[in-house]
């Protein structure tokens, strides 16, 4: 089990007994890190951080007798002049050399572990009619995925980028394109202020399901199996994970709630609740029902003042003389 956190430290642990096995060294300043990801190129592995210091920092993960702090491997030219010049937000690993970094910057880089360079950059273009208010209130790359099942086929989109400007963007890294795009929320189109941001996605091993979690506090299912195959011009048309081989999706939100799903939208229920539900026993799922506070933050804003005006309404003549009549 590997960590990082905001002190800038990534750790190895045994999580069978707790017990920390190694430390990594920290980035310059002990800046914060807010990715990491696990490359294994058979021969060999690594461990990958990045966050506030910009740059990449890459740590072997060897067979071999190591010190207990495992110093940071020498940072990539390229890395250095072609770089992220803003926070990495976000990292994924395609094998068997592809490793792709997100940053505020909106810069979506993809890079060439045996060569050590940059071998893509992809920069989404702003919509031209939104305010710069409106753009700069999600101008970075905040999550992304490698489609590792079509890049094995070499089939159209192999990787998928949330952010910026709202939109889920699909490309492809063979022909170096964007493949296609939507908006998140078709009501951010008419907002003047403000976006939605794709805070987390992840999609099940055949490729066939997104799954994206946003700030408004949607998990939202998208059917990909035949979206942006083809390399035809195309037009613009919360943390979350999918269990592989089973049809579950698990989500989590700043609220500290975690909660379980089945990939068709029903809701199981949500962890550490006292109302017990089974994964093997259907009836005890929590569907038809949401909760509660999902129901309350999407009432209509005047909802408790309707109810209040319909309680204390008076019967009219009609309804006094049909209850005579019962």
């Amino acid at each position: 089990l590997i960590t990082a956190g905001r002190d800038g430290k990534g750790k190895i642990w045994n999580y069978n007994n707790g017990h920390c096995l190694h430390e990594l060294e920290p980035p310059c300043n002990n800046t914060e890190v807010s990715t990491l990801i696990y490359i294994d190129m058979r021969f060999s592995k690594f461990i990958m951080t990045a966050g506030w210091s910009h740059r990449l920092n890459f740590y072997l993960d060897s067979l071999e007798s190591v010190p207990y702090q495992i110093p940071r491997l020498p940072t990539w030219l390229d890395d250095t002049v072609r770089g992220h010049t803003g926070d990495v937000l976000c990292s994924d690993f395609c094998p068997p050399e592809a490793v792709a970094t997100g940053g505020y910057d909106g810069k979506l880089i993809v890079w060439d572990m045996e060569s050590s360079s940059r071998a893509h950059l992809f920069i989404p273009r702003p919509p031209r009619d939104w305010s710069q208010e409106k753009l700069d209130s999600d101008c970075g790359v905040s999550c992304l995925k490698f489609l590792r099942n079509r890049a094995k086929r070499k089939m159209g989109t192999m990787l998928v980028s949330g952010g910026p400007y709202g939109h889920v963007y699909f490309w492809n890294t063979t022909l170096n394109k964007l493949m296609a795009k939507f908006l998140v929320n078709e009501a951010d189109e008419e907002n003047e202020t403000d976006v939605t941001n794709v805070s987390a996605m992840d999609s099940d091993t055949h490729n066939d399901t997104l799954v994206t979690g946003d700030s408004r506090g949607y998990v939202t299912l998208y059917d990909i199996t035949h979206y942006a195959i083809k390399s035809a011009e195309l037009h613009t048309p919360p943390g979350v994970k999918v269990i592989p081989y089973r049809p579950l999706v698990v989500s989590c939100s700043q609220d500290c709630t975690v909660r379980l799903w089945i990939m068709d939208g029903r809701f199981v229920g949500t962890f550490g609740h006292p109302t017990n539900w089974q994964l093997e026993d259907e009836l005890t799922f929590r569907h038809p029902y949401i909760p509660s506070d999902i129901w309350e933050a999407n009432l209509p804003p005047d909802y408790e003042e309707k109810k209040a005006r319909e309680a204390n309404k008076l019967p009219s003549l009609t309804d006094m003389v049909s209850s005579v009549s019962r």
